[in-house]
């Protein structure tokens, strides 16, 4: 387990600390930034971190297998992304406010919900057939031959894209693994079939 990273942030984050309307203001021109501004995205995390990390933590007895808590640590991170995102401040003409109060109100039940859809039973690794005529049976020799160049999980993973017609996430609950884990299989297929094609042309 390799949560260390969002430890280390949390030891040097806000702490465990009353929202305050100062803090709030704060954090809400922070989050207002962070829309575009990577650094400062970065920085609100930070200074939430103590207060992330308690949330994640609360996940250890969860039943999550095949994830793990480091997988609900990177979740965290994609569900703080999206609290920015959605989040809205109605002082016009003023200073922004309120992110604070949104984010301590939304994130631990988005961050839940989140990973209670890993929590459905995974269905088993079924690739489909391509169909049998002369057109889809060459298609599926062009396929073939660029899956020897990826390994067992990056052939199935774009078996199932193509022929299933699954998403990543999709097909990463089909084979039992992690989101993360699924997309940077693809961006390995994606990678060699760059390669494949450049070579082809």
């Amino acid at each position: 387990m390799n949560t260390n990273w969002l430890t280390d942030l949390a030891k040097h984050s806000a702490g465990d600390f009353e929202a305050t309307s100062e803090m709030d203001r704060e954090l809400s021109a922070l989050a207002v930034r962070a829309r575009r501004d990577e650094d400062a995205r970065w920085r609100l995390f930070s200074e939430l971190a103590w207060k992330i990390e308690r949330f994640v933590l609360r996940f250890r007895s969860w039943d999550i297998e095949p994830f793990d808590l480091d997988d609900v640590v990177q979740e965290s991170y994609l569900v703080f992304l999206e609290t920015i995102r959605r989040w809205r401040h109605q002082s016009v003409g003023q200073p922004p406010s309120g992110y604070l109060y949104y984010f301590l109100d939304v994130f631990p039940l988005w961050l839940a919900s989140a990973v209670r859809r890993w929590r459905r039973p995974a269905r088993p690794a079924v690739v489909k057939r391509a169909p049998n005529s002369s057109e889809d049976a060459s298609d599926a020799a062009v396929i073939d031959e660029f899956c020897r160049n990826l390994g067992p999980q990056e052939s199935t993973l774009l078996r199932l894209r193509v022929y299933n017609g699954l998403t990543v996430p999709h097909a990463a609950r089909t084979m039992g693994l992690a989101r993360r884990t699924a997309y940077r299989r693809w961006n390995r297929v994606l990678e060699v079939g760059r390669d494949y094609l450049g070579k082809a042309g």
